[in-house]
């Protein structure tokens, strides 16, 4: 294990980091990262403060659902004839961060996958920018891209579905 106590300082009973360095801030933003990732919902405010620089992000709170309309209603199932997959049988691709969706690694480039493309579990769908820092958005299946659902340079919140895919149905992945 690294010894990091060059880095933090004790502020009453609390750790924090002392300068603002590049390594201390990287691991703020992945512990930031990793908590909204496993957090079931997103927060509605979180605050971070790392030396004199702090962040307050609040998200917008959702209006309580009122009864469903005719022009709100599920929309309907494809039928026998349609070459659409029915979306039960999709994955969703969901944003594991609020951030930036970028479908290609730079500007003008080739996107990472089409619709139609065949994609392999671990394979890079596209990237996701938060605080400056690029992260991989990766298929945790194989299967078909079905849809691309967020256009490029799209802001992207925690848990929003970014891709779907049809998956491979081979023996284990099969319903019996």
């Amino acid at each position: 294990m690294t010894d990091r106590t060059d880095e933090l300082e004790v502020i009453g009973d609390r750790l924090a980091f002392a300068p603002a360095s590049e390594t201390a801030m990287k691991a703020l933003c992945d512990g930031v990262a990793e908590l909204l990732r496993v957090a079931p919902r997103p927060p509605g405010r979180l605050r971070v403060r790392l030396g004199d620089v702090s962040v307050d992000l609040t998200w917008p709170t959702a209006a309580p659902a009122g009864p469903a309309d005719a022009t709100t209603a599920a929309p309907p199932m494809p039928g026998p004839d349609s070459t659409e997959p029915a979306t039960e049988t999709l994955h969703q691709v969901v944003s594991p961060l609020v951030g930036t969706f970028y479908r290609a690694p730079q500007p003008g480039a080739k996107p990472f996958v089409e619709v139609g493309d065949t994609v392999f579990a671990g394979q890079q769908l596209g990237l996701l920018e938060a605080m400056k820092l690029l992260h991989p958005l990766e298929a945790d299946r194989p299967g078909r891209v079905a849809a691309i659902l967020a256009d490029d340079a799209a802001p992207v919140q925690y848990g929003q579905p970014l891709i779907h895919i049809e998956p491979e149905l081979d023996g284990e992945d099969a319903d019996v």
